[in-house]
């Protein structure tokens, strides 16, 4: 979305611009719900670009990241979001939306009732 960018991330997509998820989206359009990538930016990527993409994600403001195809994609994306986690480079307070959104929305959905008929 260039319209939306200054020139050092005009050539980030969306799911990736702080900008457009943050700015945009939650800031203008006041949209609280749940962000989830599209898996297009893992898919053709290497590991080191898999993991800076599902890290830079989630700093613009998604709070889930898609991740397709194999189990070791899975972990990497996954260790790379833990370790960023641990190093402050994604703060606990980014963490904490996410994490909210993600329980309101199963919540929502009725994912935490137990039918002990089932």
């Amino acid at each position: 979305m260039p319209a939306l960018s200054d020139d050092s991330d005009k050539d980030l997509p969306a799911t990736l611009n702080q900008r457009v998820l943050t700015g945009l989206l939650r800031d203008e359009l006041h949209y609280d719900g749940l962000v989830i990538t599209d898996a297009s930016r893992c898919r053709h990527r290497g590991p080191l670009r898999r993991r800076r993409s599902a890290v830079r994600a989630v700093i613009a403001g998604a709070d889930v990241v898609m991740v397709l195809w194999y189990p070791e994609k899975k972990h990497e994306v996954r260790k790379a979001l833990k370790d960023a986690i641990e190093s402050g480079r994604i703060p606990e307070w980014r963490l904490n939306q996410a994490v909210r959104r993600v329980l309101l929305a199963k919540a929502r959905r009725g994912l935490f009732t137990h039918d002990l008929r089932r």
